[in-house]
């Protein structure tokens, strides 16, 4: 009767072993979407891969676009020059990037926490709107004489919260990020997601 407690027992610790295990080495896919919070709230979406290290340790790449990262010194600039001028204009500065680093994680059950750290580069293009005509970022850059897009390396720090559902992964997070450029500027925002664990 013991000998039959014991192997149940040691049956039951190897399965939660081996999931542990699984869970450890595996990792996950989320499509998010969510909004900025620079001059104005503004879409932004992409997709995020990681892979566990360990427990408590994952590697992590996304890709994504915010539409619009304009700064909101920026943005006050370009609204008084409109009133100045008494024409109309708006300025948009939509950000293409990609990221990878470190996740930090702590796992509570059917909920983790994690924090992460990460590194990667950003596309920046201006458009701007001038009395309902939208100008892209090739026709500004042949009225002014200047380049008004790049491709900046950029960092960015973050934390979240994620709930388990079978596989199924349901995320909360906020992403700090800053262009490494000479007058850089904050690129703030809340995402939320949907994916898959393998």
């Amino acid at each position: 009767m013991h000998v039959g407690r014991l192997v149940v027992c040691l049956a039951l610790l190897s399965f939660f072993a081996g999931a542990a295990s699984a869970q450890e080495v595996g990792g996950s896919i989320v499509g998010v979407g969510g909004t900025t919070f620079m001059s104005e709230m503004a879409p932004a979406f992409g997709a995020e891969v990681e892979g566990r290290v360990s427990r408590n340790v994952g590697i992590y790449g996304s890709v994504g676009r915010m539409q619009n990262a304009l700064p909101s010194d920026a943005a006050d600039a370009v609204e008084f020059a409109s009133l100045l001028i008494g024409v109309p204009m708006s300025v948009k500065m939509p950000v293409t990037y990609g990221t990878g680093g470190v996740k930090f994680i702590a796992p509570l059950g059917s909920v983790e926490a994690y924090g992460l750290a990460g590194a990667g580069i950003a596309q920046f293009k201006m458009n701007m709107d001038v009395a309902g005509i939208s100008l892209p970022t090739s026709v500004l850059e042949d009225l002014t004489g200047d380049s008004l897009s790049a491709t900046k390396a950029m960092v960015e720090f973050g934390g979240g919260l994620a709930v388990l559902v079978g596989r199924a992964r349901f995320d909360i997070g906020y992403r700090f990020g800053r262009p490494l450029v000479e007058d850089s500027f904050n690129m703030s925002r809340l995402q939320f997601g949907v994916g898959l664990g393998f």
